[in-house]
């Protein structure tokens, strides 16, 4: 061996003190914090579901049976908007954002940019809930006019 070669080799870290990476997805308390983080990140879910769910069972129909139905539609009306904004967002971060969210440092961006997602899913379940009603205001039978079978 040459000089060059022994110095190479003399600086070298000794392979024992490396991790594995055998042993970094061996390891447990890994796999709790990528969980952990995936099930913060979408936290989203239950609550685009729940928040209308709740606002609709405050307000009760005629019978139960119809509270419960209203209560059901209106909480995937809010899963569906929530998902439908989700995979907006995804696609702009993905083809047209310069600097991913999840990439920055900027505390006050984040809040802005979730404030404001929020905004837009109050906004379109708000219209989705608007259209709901019309929709069961012009298909619904007036009960109290006689000879009407079906809707005008």
């Amino acid at each position: 061996m040459s000089d060059s070669d022994s110095s190479t080799i003399s600086n070298q870290k000794p392979v024992e003190n490396l991790p594995s990476a055998g042993a970094a997805a061996a390891d447990p308390l890994a796999k709790k914090t990528s969980i952990a983080k995936r099930l913060r990140s979408y936290w989203w879910i239950p609550v685009s579901y729940c928040v209308p769910y709740m606002v609709t069972h405050a307000i009760p129909a005629h019978t139960a049976e119809q509270t419960m139905v209203r209560c059901h539609n209106m909480g995937l009306m809010g899963l569906v908007v929530a998902a439908l904004i989700y995979l907006l967002w995804r696609a702009d971060c993905r083809y047209g954002a310069k600097q991913l969210l999840h990439l920055s440092n900027d505390i006050q961006a984040k809040a802005l940019i979730h404030i404001l997602g929020m905004a837009l899913w109050v906004c379109w379940v708000g219209i989705g809930v608007v259209f709901c009603m019309a929709h069961d205001q012009v298909y619904e039978l007036v009960p109290n006019l006689p000879g009407l079978q079906a809707p005008i």
